[in-house]
């Protein structure tokens, strides 16, 4: 449910929200006189917008041998394996809720530019907190890895390990509000200019910050399994 139905309602909401902010757009660049952006356009932000979804659907698929084992092995590995497979789904989750959050944030702030030259740069700001689920996709394949190896029979899971894990893996969730957060401050910068460009990618770059932290803090716990 975690890795695929969360990511897909997420990825409706903000295709719902994109839509909406398309039509405002087109109907504010019709009232000035100038040539409103095509449909078509709206595509490419769907397309970017399914990453999280197609991501969830490959953990998912990966994720299957382990699901299995939950069901017929020991209760003591399968709790452990139950618990891991948990907390990796809310991460990626709450990656993929808060991408959608901080990029509607990014565009519906600069929806007169959509029309404008500056297009390609909120592109650029739209796509930076995608980094949110990259990061969330390196530490479930991590712990995919790990507990493929626990199935195999060449690693045994220490429990107090995958407590630890559960922790980094809710304070990397903690980090990823730092994007809709860092995303919220920049609203106030609308100039897309040189200065006011890089400006708004240094903000959203601050946000980010939690999210190496909590990556770091991830990495790290797991390779104590």
């Amino acid at each position: 449910m975690f890795f695929v139905v969360g990511p897909l309602l997420a990825w409706g909401l903000g295709s719902g929200l994109r839509w909406r902010a398309l039509g405002e757009v087109q109907r504010s660049a019709a009232s000035r006189g100038l040539a409103p952006p095509s449909r078509g356009g709206f595509a490419i932000w769907a397309g970017y917008g399914v990453v999280p979804v197609a991501l969830g659907i490959v953990l998912w698929i990966l994720a299957q041998p382990i699901a299995r084992s939950i069901e017929t092995g020991p209760a003591s590995q399968s709790a452990s394996f139950n618990l891991l497979l948990r907390w990796a789904g809310i991460a990626f989750f709450a990656a993929s809720c808060t991408t959608v959050a901080a990029q509607e944030l990014v565009l519906h702030a600069r929806l007169p530019a959509m029309s404008s030259q500056d297009r390609g740069r909120i592109m650029i700001l739209w796509v930076i907190p995608l980094t949110a689920v990259i990061f969330a996709l390196i530490l479930d394949l991590q712990i995919l890895g790990v507990t493929d190896s626990v199935l195999m029979g060449t690693r045994v899971l220490r429990p107090n390990a995958v407590d630890e894990v559960s922790r980094a893996l809710g304070a990397f969730s903690l980090g990823t509000l730092g994007f809709p957060a860092s995303a919220f401050v920049s609203r106030r910068i609308r100039d897309l200019s040189g200065r006011g460009f890089i400006r708004i990618i240094f903000i959203l770059e601050v946000g980010e910050l939690l999210l190496v932290l909590g990556l770091a803090i991830g990495l790290s716990a797991i390779g104590s399994l």
